[in-house]
C-alpha cells in the first residue's frame, strides 16, 4: 500500500521467533526487445516486464494494461498501442516493433492510471539498419580455366525475387553471369565464377537497398604440385598409380576445370607413363572435373625424369629411382 520498509515477525508457542523485512517500493516496467533490425527484417520481439524498482520480476494482482509508444514510428513502429499483463502473471510478449527507414528510435511503455503510484516508464533504443549482403568468396585464389560455385546472400527472405548486379574491376580476369535472381523461397543463390586471365579481379554483388558485397580473386596459372603418389623409387617393371590433381595457385584448394584439360607427360627412357595397359604420352582431366589417374613405370635402371606441361598450369619436374629387379 505505501512505500517503504516493514517488519514481518512470527511467533508461536515452543518455537524460536523469526521475522524477515520486506521492502515495499514503487512498481516500474522493464523493456526487453530486439535492439537492431534492418529495413527487411522480421518484426522484433518486445517483452514487458512488471518488477520492483530493483528490478525483480513479481506477478500482478490484476489485469494491467500498458500503454507503448515510439518516438519515431517511421523508423520502428509497434503493432499494438498497448498490452495486458494478465492478473498472476509478470510479463507480455504480445507486441512487436516493425522495422521501416534506416535510424534510431526510442520504445516506452507507461502506465497512465491517475493512481497513487503508477508503475515507472521503461526505455529502450532501438536502430534499423541497411542489411549488408554477403558473398561466398573474400579473398580466393583461382587458376586459368578453373572455377568455383559461390554464392551471394541476404539477410532476410525477401517478399519477392531480387536481382542481384554482379561488377568486375575494371579490367576482370574472370567471368561470371552479369546479374543473378535470389528468389523468394531463400535469402541466398549460387552462380559461378571461372579464371579467364591473370590478375585481380574485384567481384562486387550489389542488391537493391542492400550494402553491397566485396571480394576478391587472383587469378593465376594453377598447380599440378604434387602429384599424388608419385614414388621415390621403382624397380624395372614395377608400376605406381598417380593421381594428378589441379589446384588453386596457392595450392590450397582442388579446382574442377571448364573444359577437358590436356596436360602434356614428358619423360626420360627409364620411365614410361601408361593408362589401360598402354604406354601414354598425356592425361586429360574432364570438363567439370578435378583430377585424371595414370601409373608411372620404370623400364630401365637409373634415374627416371619427368616434366608435365599445360599452358594454364606451371610446369610440373620430378624424378625417381629406377633399380633393376632383384
Amino acid at each position: 500500500d505505501t512505500i517503504g520498509t516493514v517488519q514481518i515477525q512470527a511467533t508461536a508457542t515452543g518455537y524460536t521467533a523469526t521475522s524477515v523485512n520486506m521492502q515495499v517500493t514503487q512498481p516500474k516496467f522493464t523493456l526487453n526487445v530486439n535492439p537492431t533490425l534492418y529495413t527487411t527484417s522480421a518484426p522484433g520481439y518486445i517483452t514487458v516486464y512488471a518488477t520492483d524498482a530493483n528490478g525483480n520480476v513479481h506477478p500482478v494482482n490484476a489485469d494491467l494494461t500498458v500503454t507503448l509508444l515510439s518516438s519515431a514510428p517511421s523508423v520502428a513502429g509497434i503493432d499494438s498501442t498497448s498490452v495486458t499483463i494478465v492478473a498472476n502473471n509478470y510479463y507480455s510478449t504480445a507486441a512487436r516493433w516493425v522495422p521501416g527507414t534506416v535510424g534510431t528510435a526510442q520504445l516506452s511503455a507507461s502506465d497512465d492510471r491517475a493512481i497513487r503510484y503508477p508503475y515507472g516508464l521503461a526505455t529502450a533504443n532501438v536502430a534499423v539498419q541497411v542489411p549488408p549482403a554477403s558473398l561466398g568468396i573474400f579473398n580466393e585464389s583461382l587458376g586459368l580455366g578453373q572455377y568455383i560455385d559461390t554464392y551471394v546472400s541476404i539477410p532476410n527472405t525477401p517478399a519477392s525475387a531480387v536481382t542481384v548486379p554482379l561488377g568486375h574491376a575494371a579490367t576482370p580476369t574472370t567471368t561470371t553471369p552479369a546479374s543473378v535472381v535470389i528468389p523468394n523461397t531463400t535469402s541466398y543463390v549460387y552462380f559461378r565464377l571461372s579464371g579467364t586471365t591473370t590478375g585481380l579481379d574485384t567481384i562486387t554483388a550489389s542488391p537493391p537497398n542492400h550494402v553491397p558485397a566485396v571480394g576478391t580473386v587472383n587469378v593465376a596459372p594453377g598447380i599440378i604440385s604434387p602429384l599424388n603418389g608419385w614414388p621415390s623409387a621403382l624397380a624395372v617393371g614395377d608400376s605406381a598409380l598417380i593421381t594428378l590433381y589441379t589446384r588453386s595457385p596457392n595450392g590450397g584448394a582442388i579446382r574442377p576445370v571448364l573444359a577437358a584439360t590436356t596436360f602434356a607427360l614428358g619423360s626420360n627412357a627409364n620411365i614410361v607413363f601408361v593408362s589401360g595397359g598402354s604406354t601414354i604420352t598425356s592425361a586429360v582431366v574432364p570438363a567439370d572435373a578435378y583430377y585424371v589417374q595414370f601409373y608411372v613405370k620404370g623400364v630401365t635402371a637409373g634415374s627416371g625424369n619427368t616434366t608435365i606441361t599445360n599452358a594454364n598450369y606451371v610446369t610440373y619436374t620430378n624424378s625417381l629411382s629406377v633399380s633393376s629387379p632383384p
